[in-house]
């Protein structure tokens, strides 16, 4: 019992101190007129208090989860729009933290770690705030898994954690009929599993539909080669796989006609592209190239410890359900952000950049529990021990950049 009070005192101290951090973020940005929520705020937002301007403001913005949220403190709390915003960033701020902890801590008890409830709420904590690591001396502009500026991303950033994971199991449970699940149990069957996966991914799209933009192809590109490769193994197993295929589709099916109406409501309604703008391919790192003067170390900056993970176990990222999947996420994110763009003025945009976001925060979260892992294990050799220390030392780099934005 004492020690279940000492866990929940903490738990509220880190949700206490996260909640300040990103109350004090959000009206420094909501002050600056060019930032994020600014934009959200005081121009998007108050289109949707009139009647009159209601379609046009949700064509301008038909992910407006952190919207809804926002007036909900306005209207019916009655309180100040600029406060009511941040409670409404401190909300899905705090979500995030409890999505990370949840899964922190179910892999914990699942996988039979030895760190504590406290260490789980500490990394939970840290998975909200890493940052790229960067120098001002650095002409590499690498981007954020966490990008704090932008209220729509972060309100996206608890469901598409949870879904991601929830994802996994459910890969597990297809494979192998006696799979418990590390994050959700999944031993009674996948129904209700399939069903919650709809819900997290529809509501992480109408927050914000970047995540889904990569993990649908990303799950699509790996169901594929699974079932052609049962179906050239011949072992009777590619029929029943193919069902798991269609209740996969069944799944997105929803959330892929909310972006599709998205799309419309942009290129086709009028919405922030009332300009003429469209969807274009373009040239190989076209737009990327404009803010980077080497993509290759923006890349390592932003994933320099998940990265040393992978050189460090390369055969976990490619043997379990959410290293593969972390990957396949990581490759498809960043075909989008090298070869999709949009046309005229908003080509600079460079808004197929956020699945990229997305994917790196994955493989981040990914690799944070396979150093769990390696740690529970004694490390038998001097070597190994400097090595877990040096990934370790890694992760401390991008969560202090975190705290360097934050305070």
């Amino acid at each position: 019992m004492k020690k279940e009070k000492t866990d929940v005192f903490f738990l509220i101290l880190f949700l206490t101190v996260l909640a300040h951090l990103t109350y004090v973020f959000v009206m420094k940005e909501l002050a600056y007129q060019f930032s994020d929520y600014n934009g959200h705020v005081y121009v998007y937002l108050p289109n949707f208090l009139r009647r009159d301007t209601l379609l046009d403001a949700w064509k301008m913005v038909p992910y407006c989860a952190y919207h809804v949220v926002t007036l909900l403190f306005y209207k019916l709390a009655l309180i100040p729009l600029d406060v009511s915003a941040a409670y409404a960033a401190i909300l899905f701020a705090m979500f995030s933290y409890l999505a990370f902890y949840w899964i922190l801590q179910r892999f914990s008890v699942t996988a039979k770690l030895e760190n504590g409830s406290f260490k789980n709420m500490a990394l939970a904590f840290c998975l909200c705030i890493v940052q790229p690591i960067n120098g001002y001396w650095m002409d590499a502009a690498p981007y954020s898994m966490n990008p704090l500026y932008n209220p729509t991303y972060m309100c996206a950033r608890g469901f598409s954690i949870l879904c991601f994971f929830l994802l996994c199991d459910i890969f597990g449970k297809q494979k192998n009929d006696n799979y418990r699940g590390y994050f959700f149990r999944v031993e009674e069957g996948l129904t209700k599993h399939y069903v919650l996966l709809g819900i997290l991914l529809f509501l992480s799209a109408m927050a914000k539909p970047t995540f889904a933009e990569m993990l649908i192809p990303a799950v699509a590109f790996t169901m594929l080669a699974e079932w052609i490769f049962r179906i050239f193994r011949k072992n009777g197993t590619a029929k029943p796989y193919f069902q798991h295929c269609l209740f996969m589709l069944l799944c997105a099916l929803p959330t892929l006609l909310y972006i599709f109406l998205q799309f419309a409501a942009y290129f086709l309604f009028g919405g922030s592209y009332g300009d003429g703008g469209s969807l274009t391919i373009t040239k190989f790192l076209e737009v990327w190239s404009v803010y980077s003067q080497n993509v290759v170390l923006a890349l390592a900056l932003s994933l320099a410890f998940p990265l040393f993970m992978i050189l460090l176990d390369p055969a976990s990222f490619l043997t379990s359900e959410a290293g593969r999947l972390s990957l396949a996420c990581l490759l498809i994110s960043f075909l989008e952000a090298a070869f999709l763009g949009e046309s005229g003025p908003k080509l600079l945009h460079f808004d197929f950049i956020w699945p990229l976001m997305s994917a790196m925060l994955l493989l981040f979260t990914v690799s944070t529990l396979r150093l769990l892992s390696l740690e529970s294990h004694r490390a038998a050799t001097l070597s190994r021990r400097i090595l877990l220390g040096i990934a370790w030392f890694l992760f401390a780099l991008h969560a202090l950049a975190g705290l360097q934005i934050l305070l």
